[in-house]
């Protein structure tokens, strides 16, 4: 710069008219003398005509000096960018040519979404999107319109012999490219151009195995003469017995291992060589990226030291875990492993159709089943048999085939490029060997293990969730409410919380209150709604050792499930543990099982519309105390009230309530279990009396009524008392409701059952007037805000329901405060 800047200053002091600055005279610009010669300016003028020429030019080029000032940077950073991503680049793919040939120019992609047509136009390739089922016309055209004959292996495998050695492709480096898949065409419809194109590979082999043929037209519009398709018609995918029989149809002496998603290099080969006399193999060992791990089934040996080993266990016939079993034999017998070099090769992902061949047939679960368990599943089940894989058990246990081929074909007419084949023999999974209790039980372990491991949810609620099938409720067309068998709740929770479903669902444990039908009933609806808002996997436990009940015996847990679904539509699935298992804090509980340090514990201080969860950890919420003195009844979430609407008690409880009888002109009285209320429950009672018979008098004056008085309260001592008071007076008729069997108990205790209160919080909603002291706990207090908004925003037939709402808490006539133990609050409803 400071060169170009003393060259500009010299041809500065060479035109004419220059003065120095001091002068007094305009100095001409310095780029008038670069400009002038380009404009083909001949002789300077002097004066005003040399300052018009420079005036002009200066404005063009100081737009162009700004252009070129943005543009460097820009393509300086582009070409950067291009080159990082040639390095991280998976292989090199090519253009193909109409008919689907390979072009001959090469370009370098990375692909990065999981848009098939996009990740095709990246590689430069042809993507096959709607491919229909192939006729027996179009089988006949596909094999030239010969007639199909059987053979055997031996046969097959003596014309593909001589269909590759007739290929005039020069450089042969004696490998053979194994791939199955089914139904994947179109990620197949990329790869397998890909294929084609590696240096050193003399034939690929492709087994498709599905009842359709789409994989097979696939392969024969994007492969060619090189590859030869072998069509299985299975409805179930096997891997391992898909990639022995491609296997045992190879002709060459290495074998290179495929998935269908799989795009390499043309110079994989090139730059991973087997000699003759090498005792190993290539795969991918271990990599950071998810993706890349999914290359660990791509694997580079001589055929010779899979068919010593037995190839692939075909015992194993779902996903998971069969490259880990065929590595380890592969070492037990001296290979050594090697490591792919992760540039010559690229995982395509894709989710929506990783795992179609493994959904459940039951139509009531509807999950695909996670790669993540599968792998801790069939090694489980490996490790219950005691007879190890092998060459001898491969050839007498192994699938076995009948094959079918083109006449012409087999007698060497022309190369073999097709062949159909049938599976002659069944192989018993390994479920079925090790029989189906056993393989029960090893599921739930497997599940337990990746939720621990992999979901970090310790093992004390891991033992707590049952691994039993449930019975689910649910609605039909008449609006019955039916049963059917569904997964259990530890498949539920591994389903959900499985990392590789994507989900990225975490758990939501909530210890609820017992200390009363209230507070259980408020916490389990504040646990429900923070689960379904923050969208947790919820686990419900009780407080250790407070309370020997399950809260299956209390709430109606299915038809809950399905009541909320039919108002708010939501597909809700809680689990029920026995008890919060960690006594002192998470930290301390961390001592003995990993998997706490990641569970972040809170105490909720607030309502639940205000609590923050940690998103990114499992949480346990402690509901100790219900914080709810603020809220308005107006204030309370539509979620929030529909589900508490939603709780229903058992099938058990709800016939006591409806053996009650009719309450819907009762006075119902609730007493709380305090000091104060024993010494003036008289009082109290009196109050209460005085009110209603007030109010009886001013709608009825002419004929008062008898007021009905149910009394209900937490202690038994004190509900007995109320009711010998009452039944000495003559202006009032005591009524009593259905008992329950737990209630004989109650008499000798003082405390009523949770059973008990449950019922009776039924019953008060369903009485005409409603009174409590000062004392009750606040969870019923927010109940009776629930049912207020409840009926408020959803019954739009009774916009007048609640006709009063009085207290005593001021004497009005004497305008002083009563003391706390003589208060009383009430409702009053037209229709309750």
């Amino acid at each position: 710069e400071q060169q170009q800047q003393q060259q500009q200053q010299q041809q500065h002091a060479m035109l004419p008219g220059h003065r120095s600055a001091g002068g007094g005279d305009v100095v001409l610009d310095a780029y008038a003398g670069f400009v002038a010669p380009a404009l083909g300016a001949g002789k300077r003028r002097s004066g005003a005509g040399m300052s018009a020429v420079p005036k002009v030019d200066r404005g063009l080029l100081q737009a162009l000096v700004v252009l070129l000032l943005l543009a460097v940077p820009f393509l300086i950073a582009k070409n950067a960018m291009l080159r990082r991503s040639t390095l991280h680049a998976a292989p090199v793919l090519l253009q193909p040519q109409a008919g689907g040939a390979p072009a001959d120019d090469a370009t370098a992609v990375a692909p990065g979404n999981h848009d098939l047509a996009a990740y095709g136009a990246g590689a430069k390739f042809e993507v096959d999107r709607t491919i229909p089922d192939l006729s027996e016309i179009e089988w006949r055209a596909i094999v030239h319109n010969a007639e199909l004959e059987p053979a055997s292996l031996e046969q097959i495998k003596a014309a593909r012999q001589r269909a590759v050695a007739a290929q005039s492709q020069s450089g042969g480096g004696g490998v053979t490219l194994i791939a199955a898949c089914a139904n994947h065409w179109m990620h197949l419809s990329l790869a397998i151009q890909s294929w084609r194109k590696v240096r050193g590979v003399r034939e690929i082999v492709f087994v498709d195995w599905s009842e359709a043929q789409h994989s097979t037209r696939v392969a024969r519009k994007f492969g060619g003469e090189q590859v030869f398709i072998v069509h299985v018609n299975a409805s179930e995918w096997v891997l391992s017995q898909a990639y022995n029989l491609a296997a045992a149809l190879a002709t060459q002496p290495r074998l290179l291992k495929v998935d269908c998603d799989t795009l390499l290099a043309d110079d994989v080969l090139e730059r991973h060589v087997l000699a003759d006399d090498q005792r190993a193999y290539y795969t991918v060992q271990w990599s950071e990226s998810q993706n890349e791990r999914r290359l660990r089934g791509v694997f580079l040996t001589h055929r010779e030291f899979f068919e010593a080993v037995g190839g692939y266990d075909e015992r194993i016939d779902s996903y998971g875990f069969e490259d880990v079993e065929l590595y380890k034999r592969f070492d037990n017998v001296g290979l050594v492993a090697l490591e792919f070099d992760l540039n010559t090769m690229h995982h395509m992902p894709f989710e929506e159709e990783h795992f179609d061949a493994l959904e459940s047939a039951n139509e009531t679960k509807s999950v695909v089943l996670s790669p993540t368990y599968l792998v801790r599943r069939n090694r489980l089940l490996l490790q219950k048999l005691a007879d190890p894989w092998s060459r001898a058990a491969a050839e007498a246990n192994g699938a076995k085939y009948a094959f079918r081929a083109a006449s012409h074909a087999l007698s060497g007419g022309e190369p073999l490029n097709i062949a159909l084949a049938e599976q002659t023999s069944r192989v018993q999974g390994l479920a079925e060997l090790v029989g189906k209790q056993t393989a029960l039980k090893i599921e739930a372990e497997a599940r337990r293990l990746m939720l621990h491991d992999d979901c970090f949810v310790p093992w004390d609620i891991l033992n707590q969730i049952s691994a039993e099938p449930r019975k689910m409720a649910a609605s039909d067309s008449g609006g019955a409410l039916l049963e059917n068998e569904i997964m259990s709740d530890l498949e539920y929770v591994a389903n959900a919380l499985d990392p590789a479903a994507g989900t990225e669902k975490r758990l939501l444990v909530a210890e609820i209150p017992t200390r009363d039908a209230f507070a259980m009933s408020v916490g389990l609806t504040w646990s429900i709604f923070l689960a379904v808002s923050r969208n947790r996997v919820l686990v419900v436990v009780l407080p250790k050792a407070e309370h020997n009940v399950q809260l299956e015996e209390l709430f109606d847990i299915e038809r809950t499930r399905a009541r909320l679904k039919s108002m708010v539509g939501i597909e809700l699935r809680f689990i029920f543990a026995h008890e919060w298992p960690c006594s002192s804090t998470v930290a301390d509980c961390a001592q003995f099982d990993h998997a706490y340090q990641t569970l972040h514990e809170m105490d909720l201080v607030n309502t639940p519309e205000l609590v923050v969860l940690e998103p990114t950890k499992n949480v346990v919420v402690h509901l100790r105390s219900i914080f709810d003195m603020q809220r308005s009844v107006e204030s309370i979430p539509k979620l929030e009230r529909h589900v508490y609407t939603a709780l229903l008690p058992t099938r058990e409880l709800l016939k006591v309530v409806r053996k009650s009888g009719d309450m819907s002109d009762v006075t119902a009285l609730y007493l709380s279990d305090v000091p104060e209320m024993w010494d003036n429950l008289e009082r109290w009672l009196i109050g209460v009396i005085e009110n209603t018979l007030r109010i009886l008098a001013s709608d009825n004056a002419d004929a008062l009524e008898k007021p009905k008085m149910l009394v209900t309260g937490a202690n038994h001592t004190t509900v007995s008392r109320a009711n010998a008071i009452l039944e000495q007076r003559n202006d009032v008729e005591v009524v009593q409701h259905q008992q329950l069997p737990q209630d004989g108990d109650a008499a000798a205790g003082g405390a009523y059952s949770l059973h008990h209160q449950l019922v009776e919080m039924q019953l008060l909603l369903r009485c005409k007037r409603l009174y409590f002291d000062d004392y009750v706990p606040l969870e019923w207090k927010v109940i009776i805000k629930y049912t207020l908004a409840w009926r408020k925003f959803n019954a739009p037939s009774l916009p007048n329901d609640m006709r009063r709402q009085y207290t005593n808490l001021i004497d009005r006539t004497r305008n002083i405060h009563v003391p706390r133990e003589m208060v009383f609050h009430g409702y009053e409803f037209r229709t309750w």
